[in-house]
């Protein structure tokens, strides 16, 4: 997402994340200030795998074909099987 506008029921997943501590919410807004400034990159998602790693994780990755292809790339490299990583098509 590049602007809060652009986010679609985050106050669901911020409700889900607060009642399941083993649920992480993670918007990145790339052009907003207090974002993340930047976009979904390796060093942003090893950051969000935190000290638990990858082999009890599942990721849900939902955009573009090049960002879902880059994304989940990455988690491969950082040691998801693909099995645990979700994807969704979107286009805008």
């Amino acid at each position: 997402m590049r602007t809060r506008s652009e986010r679609v029921d985050a106050g669901f997943f911020e409700a889900v994340a607060a009642r399941h501590p083993a649920f992480r919410f993670v918007p990145v807004l790339t052009r907003e200030p207090g974002g993340t400034g930047r976009r979904v990159d390796r060093a942003l998602l090893r950051a969000c795998l935190g000290p638990a790693g990858a082999d009890r994780l599942a990721a849900y990755v939902c955009g573009p074909d090049a960002l879902r292809r880059s994304v989940t790339a990455h988690l491969r490299d950082l040691g998801l099987p693909r099995s645990a990583i979700h994807t969704e098509a979107f286009s805008s």
